[in-house]
């Protein structure tokens, strides 16, 4: 196949209606792609904070300053506050948000898992001795018995019911 000026004219005049194509599609879809780009971005936040404190947490499974500020909880509150007081040019505002959703996501997961997990405890404790302590949970309880540690490294062994 030899290249002519007309094959690279019809080259030239296909490409720029692939552009034309891209310009309208994007114009037409904005609020979709930031919203895509915004669920990323937030999922992603929260998945990399999840990551850094399992493997860099400690027995507490929270990186913190001081052993009493989560990292992720104060990334995320300075991301927002940096967005809200106008720190950011506005077209990256809603990145910081999202960012900063994410980052306080992680917390909120992590402290609301705590919080399920001693509900389960004192949920088990009162079902009597037999799911406590390590011992087999009744099958009867249905399902598969989870055992949980605290921080303290006492384990549990909580029956889930049906």
């Amino acid at each position: 196949m030899s290249f002519t000026t007309a094959t690279l004219a019809e080259a030239r005049t296909y490409a720029e209606r692939a552009r034309a194509k891209m310009r309208e599609f994007r114009t037409e879809n904005s609020k979709k792609i930031a919203a895509g780009v915004a669920a990323v971005e937030t999922t992603g936040t929260a998945y990399a904070f999840g990551f850094l404190n399992g493997r860099f947490g400690g027995e507490h499974g929270e990186m913190s300053i001081g052993g009493v500020v989560p990292v992720d909880l104060l990334a995320g509150t300075a991301l927002h506050a940096l967005a809200f007081f106008n720190g950011l040019d506005d077209d990256q505002a809603p990145h910081a948000h999202s960012i900063g959703t994410g980052a306080m996501a992680s917390c909120a997961y992590r402290y609301g898992h705590r919080l399920g997990e001693t509900m389960a405890i004192n949920a088990g404790a009162k079902t009597g001795s037999s799911t406590l302590g390590g011992a087999p949970s009744n099958a009867q309880l249905g399902g598969a018995p989870r055992v949980f540690a605290t921080p303290a490294g006492q384990q549990y062994t909580v029956a889930q019911h049906p």
